[in-house]
């Protein structure tokens, strides 16, 4: 697992909980419009997606600004309630299958240029995403990483950055 992410309507109060209390952070945002599937038929919900590090964990929070249909869409667990974690796989459509036989249902896929992402309902917990990241977003996130191990804890807590999908 390399992330835990949070669905919230109050991007701040998530930021003050988690850079002023958890200590986690400096956070990277991009506002982008994703293009991919929700039960099967296309979607693209426009969201703001903030990406910081708590130690070695990725933290994500994401708001969504339209009414796309999507996992994120009238989440009703509140802006503390884990959403869903994270696994990489360097076999989508291999972990696609293990989920399925699994007794997993996907949800919802985002495209994703050189990789892909899956989410899954696996039980009663939360949803389980499965990423095949290309190297480019990979790089990108040992910088993140870098950045929360330098960081001061103050000094610019949210920092833009840019994905490789079109922006909102």
């Amino acid at each position: 697992m390399i992330q835990i992410a949070f669905v919230t309507d109050d991007l701040q109060a998530s930021l003050d909980y988690w850079c002023g209390i958890m200590g986690a952070g400096p956070f990277f945002e991009t506002r982008r419009v994703v293009d991919g599937t929700y039960m099967g038929k296309p979607s693209q919900p426009d969201i703001n997606v903030m990406i910081g590090y708590w130690g070695d964990l990725q933290v994500e929070l994401i708001k969504q600004h339209n009414d796309a249909p999507s996992i994120y869409h009238g989440w009703e667990g509140g802006p503390f309630l884990l959403h869903h974690v994270c696994v990489m796989t360097s076999d989508i459509e291999a972990a696609r299958a293990k989920v399925a036989a699994d007794g997993g249902e996907v949800v919802q896929t985002n495209d994703m240029p050189g990789g892909g992402v899956f989410y899954a309902k696996v039980g009663n917990g939360p949803y389980l995403e499965v990423a095949q990241v290309p190297e480019k977003v990979r790089a990108l996130s040992d910088v993140m990483k870098q950045a929360a191990r330098d960081w001061d804890g103050v000094t610019d807590p949210i920092r833009p950055i840019s994905f490789v999908s079109k922006p909102a």
